[in-house]
């Protein structure tokens, strides 16, 4: 569970950046 906890997180983060890199229009 920890685990996938984690993996979570890091996809916040990659979808974190890409909304920076392709910003809502």
């Amino acid at each position: 569970m920890h685990r996938c906890r984690s993996s979570t997180k890091i996809s916040f983060v990659s979808f974190d950046q890409a909304r920076k890199i392709f910003p809502p229009n």
